[in-house]
C-alpha cells in the first residue's frame, strides 16, 4: 500500500506536505472533520482511507461541501507507467493496430476497469508511436 501511495503522489508523503496542504485548505475555509474522525486506519483500509485520514489529521474541523470537487480533481487518477505498458502490450498482442482513440480507450478500460481520460489515451498513443506501432488518429 505504501508503494501505491508513493506512486500516486509521485513521492513520499512528508510531514511538511501535510502542513502545507492543511494550511492552504484552512486558509480557504476548508475543514475536514466528520463523525468518523475517531476511526482507525484498520476500519478504512486502502489508499483512499489513508488519504482521508491524512487530510483529517490536518483538518479536524471538516471540509465544506463546496470544496470537495476541487480536492477530487487534484486527486484524479492517471495511468501508471506499468499500466501504459500493459495497455500497449494488449493492443499489440490482440492485433488492434493501427489503434484509434476508441481502441485505446477500450484497452484502458479493460486493464483498469475505469473509464479512460483523454490524457491517458494520449499517453498510450505516444508510447505506441515511440515504439514504432501505428495509430489511426492525431492529437
Amino acid at each position: 500500500v505504501e508503494q501505491r501511495i508513493i506512486e500516486v503522489v509521485k513521492g513520499p508523503v512528508l510531514d511538511e506536505d501535510l502542513v502545507r496542504v492543511s494550511a492552504r485548505l484552512a486558509a480557504a475555509g476548508w475543514p475536514l472533520g466528520s463523525p468518523l474522525t475517531e476511526r482507525s486506519l484498520d476500519e478504512r483500509p486502502g489508499l483512499v482511507g489513508r488519504v482521508v485520514d491524512w487530510l483529517r489529521a490536518g483538518y479536524p474541523a471538516g471540509l465544506p461541501a463546496t470544496d470537495f470537487v476541487p480536492l477530487v480533481a487534484l486527486l484524479r487518477r492517471r495511468l501508471t507507467d506499468d499500466e501504459v505498458h500493459q495497455v500497449s502490450r494488449l493492443l499489440v498482442e490482440t492485433g488492434v493496430l493501427p489503434s484509434d482513440r476508441v481502441d485505446i480507450g477500450t484497452a484502458i478500460a479493460g486493464v483498469t476497469s475505469e473509464l479512460p481520460t483523454d490524457p491517458d489515451v494520449e499517453r498510450v498513443r505516444g508510447y505506441l508511436l515511440e515504439h514504432g506501432w501505428p495509430v489511426d488518429f492525431t492529437v
